[in-house]
């Protein structure tokens, strides 16, 4: 037992552990510049941390040591974080990162829908995994739209300017119905069982509803 508490800094004439503050930091690449005049914490590299307990050993005893949260709050004022620019590093367009629903909207006027990319319209297209809308400015502009996407984008457009109507309005103009597969305009037809609603991309979409 004596041997261990000499091993650990602890003699007869030294009762006192010597108890120390240490701060490691994880990222071997971390540049530590420690502050002046502070010498109640340490802070150090994980490489460094077998090399600081040994060195430690020979450390005088430190008393009224400061608590976690002061060193903590200590150490954060010298923080200076790193400005990286997370799209140049990864190769990312920005525009990849936004939502479906942003990256299109319905002109409810001209009854198209518009790339919120550059400002051309979109076109209904199908390939293996179903309807999209693409830009009809491809390959430039690379935008496309799941067409369920677009639909809700259509309907939501559609209530918000229902919303905004007064009754003398909507007695002279009156929102185009969307087809709730692919969002494209409704057209009123007659046939046998009568009228019925029948999405205008019928050569893609085979949406009807008597």
């Amino acid at each position: 037992m004596l041997y261990q508490r000499r091993a650990i800094g602890i003699g007869l004439n030294n009762p006192i552990p010597r108890f120390t503050n240490i701060v490691v930091l994880t990222n071997p690449l971390t540049v530590i510049e420690k502050p002046k005049s502070k010498d109640y914490y340490y802070i150090v590299r994980t490489d460094q941390l077998r090399a600081f307990i040994d060195k430690s050993k020979s450390f005088s005893c430190q008393k009224n040591l400061p608590s976690p949260t002061s060193i903590i709050h200590e150490i954060v004022k010298y923080h200076k974080p790193a400005a990286i620019d997370i799209y140049k590093r990864y190769n990312i367009d920005p525009k990849e990162t936004m939502p479906m629903k942003e990256r299109i909207k319905f002109d409810i006027t001209k009854r198209v829908y518009i790339c919120v990319f550059c400002n051309n319209q979109m076109v209904l297209q199908k390939n293996r995994n179903g309807l999209f809308w693409g830009c009809s400015n491809y390959p430039q502009c690379k935008n496309l739209v799941p067409a369920g996407v677009a639909a809700q984008v259509g309907k939501e457009t559609r209530e918000e300017y229902v919303r905004k109507q007064n009754f003398f309005t909507a007695l002279f103009s009156s929102p185009p119905k969307l087809c709730p597969v692919c969002g494209n305009v409704l057209e009123l037809k007659k046939g046998r069982k009568g009228e019925y609603w029948e999405c205008s991309s019928k050569q893609l979409c085979n949406y009807k509803k008597w």
